[in-house]
């Protein structure tokens, strides 16, 4: 699953590139991309780490949860957008998501007109490397892994699975 997303991802990535979306509002979505990117592979590694379990694998799976609950494809949607909503505003790492933005920024960041309309320091930018690209989908998997199995499954072990003592 993990490789399929990676996939997709980079999937993704090539038809926004090629296509030029990044190009949109006078360059905004390319600077949007670029500027996650590279603040994103700017945090050390513990940072990443700590966004990526503990409250965002809880309202990722709240999602999921809610979503399974509803009937209708309206209801589904309708579910998922409060905590998705809250996942983004907090700005938690989902490794997934990563897979689009630091490649998106890797691909932008030898676009000069994008380069200059971000703006952003070159100290940030020189984090958009190789090894960002490798550091911080490594940290937010980790992160991930222990929120949703960890913390998540714990969770619906104690209130469904452990075993209770007899009465």
């Amino acid at each position: 699953m993990y490789l399929g997303n990676a996939i997709g991802a980079l999937s993704v990535v090539g038809m926004v590139y090629i296509g030029e979306w990044w190009r949109g509002g006078d360059l905004g979505i390319g600077v949007t991309a670029l500027s996650t990117a590279a603040v994103k592979t700017s945090w050390p590694f513990l940072v990443v780490l700590a966004r990526g379990h503990p409250g965002q694998r809880a309202l990722v799976c709240l999602a999921v949860w809610l979503a399974a609950a509803e009937r209708s494809v309206i209801d589904k949607v309708a579910a998922i957008v409060f905590p998705i909503s809250a996942f983004v505003a907090a700005g938690f790492e989902h490794s997934i998501a990563n897979m689009f933005f630091i490649p998106m920024g890797l691909a932008l960041r030898g676009k000069a007109e994008v380069v200059e309309a971000a703006r952003l320091p070159s100290a940030e930018l020189s984090t958009l490397d190789g090894a960002g690209l490798i550091n911080n989908p490594v940290a937010a998997t980790i992160g991930n892994v222990i929120g949703g199995a960890l913390l998540v499954g714990l969770v619906y072990w104690f209130v469904y699975v452990r075993p209770t003592r007899a009465a």
